[in-house]
């Protein structure tokens, strides 16, 4: 990519203050110490269920609300908003968050045992971004996301402290300034989502990250294959997947949120795990795309299969958006519980 005279100065402005705010620590942010306010989602997530949440926890499992439950366990954490309200609305002994997404990982992993600096980095970038015109601030989106992607994580790397943190505060900012809150990356594993031309984006919120900081505080947090929960399936565990949902058109696939995608292959391995928990009595529940072809009707045939309204809020074409029938699958008989 080709930057003009002012995105290449963009660029080197962006390096300067982020080595800067890492290594002293630009700002003074007050410390929260208890979660008094409903934590909300850290990253936007196409397909998060934050409002989809009153009618997925109507399919609660009995056991939950009546403490039976203990551990919990998300697979494909994503943004996070499930697991954001289990942990405020009832109280578990240990969550465990897994996804194949490194970047996503890395992003909890820094928020967990690094706050300040995570929230110093990020307000550096915020202010960097928020005080430029328009046509700038696309300049600069672009020399974080060059940046980003030439710093990426692969599956398996470790980085260690002030790359780290760089990475996760360029995660959260890319996330709240590019287009419609996508995390989508291409076969070479590179962010490539473009600008978002938000007038003025909340790109740090301070006192959620950290509420979220002290939530993370019970959580094991791994960038792993979903087919880890089957080591920690037993009948005090609660586990809620909500995976790339499978395409219902041709057009309509938002799956590409890891390099190597996630195809029918993947569903089918899903399945089989979603079948080794049942047997070792794990409470699960499964969200999907209804897909005309029957295509989830039959893989989970043996389950209780529910179908629910959803939003549909990510659409080339506005006239397509609106109210979607989805699937949420369980491998219990889930009658609709009173909402908190």
């Amino acid at each position: 990519m080709h930057f003009s005279e002012q995105g290449r100065d963009a660029q080197v402005i962006f390096v300067n203050i982020i080595s800067t705010a890492i290594i002293y620590g630009t700002h003074s942010l007050p410390m929260i110490t208890t979660a008094s306010k409903l934590t909300t989602p850290v990253l936007k997530w196409a397909g998060g269920k934050r409002k989809l949440l009153p009618r997925l926890q109507q399919y609660f499992p009995a056991e939950l609300t009546s403490g039976q439950i203990r551990y919990y366990a998300e697979p494909f954490v994503g943004g996070g908003a499930m697991f954001f309200h289990i942990a405020q609305h009832y109280q578990l002994e240990h969550y465990y968050l897994f996804d194949i997404n490194p970047a996503v990982i890395a992003c909890y992993q820094v928020l967990q045992v690094a706050p300040r600096a995570l929230i110093d980095a990020l307000q550096t970038l915020s202010d960097g971004y928020l005080t430029l015109e328009q046509q700038q601030r696309q300049q600069y989106f672009y020399a974080v996301r060059e940046r980003y992607n030439a710093t990426s994580l692969k599956p398996g790397c470790k980085p260690r402290g002030s790359d780290l943190i760089t990475h996760a505060a360029m995660t959260i900012f890319l996330n709240r300034t590019c287009f419609n809150g996508l995390y989508r990356v291409n076969r070479q594993g590179e962010f490539n989502v473009p600008h978002g031309r938000y007038r003025a984006p909340l790109i740090v919120n301070a006192d959620n990250l950290w509420a979220a900081h002290e939530l993370l505080q019970r959580a094991t947090i791994k960038c792993i294959d979903f087919m880890a929960v089957t080591e920690l399936a037993n009948s005090s565990m609660m586990i809620y997947y909500d995976p790339p949902y499978r395409p219902i058109s041709k057009t309509a696939c938002f799956n590409q949120y890891a390099q190597n995608g996630f195809g029918d292959t993947e569903q089918q391995r899903l399945q089989q795990c979603f079948s080794w928990a049942n047997q070792h009595g794990a409470k699960q529940l499964l969200s999907n795309s209804a897909s005309e072809d029957g295509f989830f009707q039959q893989l989970y045939r043996n389950f209780t299969i529910h179908t629910i309204q959803a939003a549909r809020h990510i659409n080339a074409d506005a006239s397509k958006r609106g109210l979607i029938n989805e699937l949420v699958i369980t491998n219990y008989s889930a009658k609709p519980l009173k909402l908190i």
